[in-house]
C-alpha cells in the first residue's frame, strides 16, 4: 500500500501561514506609516510651504501682514543657517550676485537704499538655503512633498492668471513695469503672476517635459503641466518668451536629451537661423499675423524684419536694441573697466547691465555665479535622466540674462536642485523594485 506523500505537516503549514499573515500585517502597517507620515509635518515644514505661498501665490503674499511674513522669514532664516558646516560654500556664487544688486544701490544704478535691496537679496537667497537644508537633512517625502506644493503653486497662479488675463489682458506687463498702487492692488488680489513668474514657467517646461518622457508622472498630468505652460506663456504676451517655449516644444522629439544630444540641438538651431534666416522670418510673419495680441504681434514682426535684413521699425524693438547698446559702449569706452555709475547701465540686461556698470569684475562675477549654479545645482545629477532637461533650462536661463534684468535665482538654485533630487530618488526606487 503506497503512503500518502504529504509536503508540508499540518504544523509546518499553520507556521507558514502564520509568517505570511505576520509579513501582510507588517507591509500594511509601513504603507500605512507612509501615508499618514505623508501629512506629518514639522513646524520648519510648514514655515518653508508658507515661505513658498509668499513668492509662487502673489494674492497669499498680500493679504499676509508684514509681521507674520516677516516673522516667518526670520525663523526660516535662523533655523536654515543652523544647520550649515562646510556646505556654506555652495551659497558663495548666489551671494556674489546679491552683492552686486546692493552695490547697484551704492554706485547710484538703482534708486531704493541699500538696506531694502539687502533685505531683498537676503529673501532671495533663503530660497536656495532652504533646498541645501533639505538636500542634507529632510528625509525623501519631506523633499518630494514640498516639490508637489512648489508645483501645486505654480499651477494654481497660472489657472488664475489665465483667468485674470481675460478681464486685465496687459496685467502682467503693467506689473512689470510698475503699476499704480490701485492697479497692483487689484492684479494681485486676482493672484496674477508677473514677469518673473511667467519665464520661470518657462523654464519649468523642460522639466515637466523630462517628467513626462522619463515617466515619472502620469501623461495626462505631463501634457496638462506643458500644454498649461504653453497657455501661460501666450496669455503674458511677453515674445522672448514665447519664442523661448517653442524652441523647448523641440525636445518632445522622442529621443533621450543627453548632454551631447542637447549640444547637437542647439547647435542646429543656430545653424538653421544663420543658413535660413528667409524661411524662419516667413514663419515668424505667419505666427504674428495669427495673434491676437498687438504686442506680440508688432514685436515677431520686428524679429521677422530684422531676420529678413529688413530695419525693424518696432518702437519697443528699437528701445531694447538701444539699451542693451547703452551697456555695451560703456564697456568698450571704459575700457572694460566699467562706469560703476548709473551711466553704464541699460537696464533691460543682467550681463550687458554688469558688463557696462562693473567691466570685467561684473565678468568675472557672473562666471562665478554660472559656474557654482552648473557644478553645486546640476551637475551632482549628471548620472540622472532628467540631467539633459536641467540643462536646457540652465541654458535658457543664462539667455534670458542676455536679454532680461534677473537672474532666476530662486530656480536656478531651489526649484532646480530640488527637481533632480525627486527625480533621483524615483529612478533609484524603479532600480530597487
Amino acid at each position: 500500500m503506497k503512503k500518502k506523500v504529504v509536503l508540508f505537516k499540518q504544523n509546518e503549514f499553520m507556521i507558514l501561514v502564520r509568517r505570511y499573515k505576520k509579513y501582510m500585517k507588517k507591509r500594511m502597517n509601513k504603507e500605512t506609516y507612509k501615508s499618514i507620515n505623508y501629512f506629518r509635518y514639522t513646524p520648519y515644514d510648514l514655515l518653508v510651504i508658507l515661505y513658498f505661498a509668499h513668492k509662487l501665490l502673489p494674492a497669499f503674499g498680500f493679504y499676509t501682514p508684514s509681521v507674520i511674513y516677516l516673522a516667518t522669514f526670520a525663523m526660516v532664516f535662523l533655523m536654515s543657517v543652523s544647520s550649515y558646516t562646510r556646505d556654506i560654500l555652495i551659497l558663495i556664487p548666489f551671494i556674489f550676485v546679491s552683492m552686486m544688486e546692493s552695490i547697484d544701490c551704492l554706485v547710484g544704478v538703482k534708486d531704493s537704499p541699500v538696506v531694502i535691496t539687502f533685505y531683498g537679496e537676503l529673501q532671495t537667497l533663503l530660497f536656495v538655503m532652504i533646498i541645501l537644508k533639505y538636500t542634507n537633512n529632510a528625509r525623501r517625502m519631506e523633499q518630494r512633498r514640498l516639490f508637489n506644493f512648489i508645483i501645486c503653486m505654480y499651477v494654481i497662479t497660472s489657472v488664475t492668471s489665465i483667468i485674470g488675463w481675460i478681464s486685465y489682458p496687459q496685467a502682467s506687463r503693467l506689473l512689470a513695469l510698475g503699476a499704480d498702487t490701485e492697479m497692483y492692488s487689484t492684479f494681485t488680489k486676482m493672484n496674477i503672476g508677473s514677469f518673473e513668474f511667467v519665464y520661470e514657467m518657462v523654464l519649468l517646461t523642460p522639466l515637466f517635459i523630462g517628467m513626462l518622457k522619463t515617466n515619472k508622472i502620469k501623461k495626462s498630468l505631463g501634457i496638462f503641466l506643458i500644454v498649461l505652460s504653453g497657455i501661460v506663456v501666450v496669455g503674458s504676451q511677453y515674445t522672448t518668451a514665447l519664442l523661448l517655449y517653442c524652441l523647448t516644444l523641440i525636445l518632445l522629439f522622442p529621443i533621450k536629451i543627453t548632454p551631447a544630444k542637447l549640444i547637437f540641438i542647439v547647435s542646429l538651431e543656430v545653424l538653421f537661423v544663420y543658413f535660413f534666416p528667409d524661411l524662419l522670418s516667413n514663419l515668424i510673419f505667419t505666427a504674428a499675423n495669427n495673434t491676437d495680441s498687438n504686442i506680440v504681434s508688432e514685436r515677431l514682426n520686428s524679429i521677422a524684419e530684422t531676420l529678413s535684413g529688413n530695419h525693424a521699425d518696432s518702437i519697443a524693438m528699437e528701445s531694447r536694441i538701444n539699451v542693451y547698446d547703452r551697456a555695451l559702449s560703456a564697456f568698450i569706452e571704459s575700457y572694460g573697466l566699467g562706469t560703476w555709475s548709473s551711466g553704464g547701465a541699460g537696464g533691460h540686461s543682467f550681463i550687458f547691465d554688469n558688463m557696462g556698470v562693473y567691466g570685467y569684475f561684473g565678468i568675472f562675477m557672473i562666471i562665478v555665479f554660472l559656474k557654482g549654479v552648473l557644478k553645486k545645482c546640476l551637475k551632482t545629477f549628471k548620472n540622472s535622466d532628467c540631467y539633459g532637461y536641467m540643462l536646457w533650462s540652465f541654458i535658457m536661463a543664462i539667455i534670458l540674462m542676455f536679454v532680461n534684468p534677473k537672474a532666476n535665482i530662486v530656480l536656478l538654485g531651489s526649484i532646480l536642485p530640488l527637481f533632480g533630487l525627486v527625480m533621483r530618488q524615483s529612478e533609484e526606487d524603479k532600480k530597487l523594485h
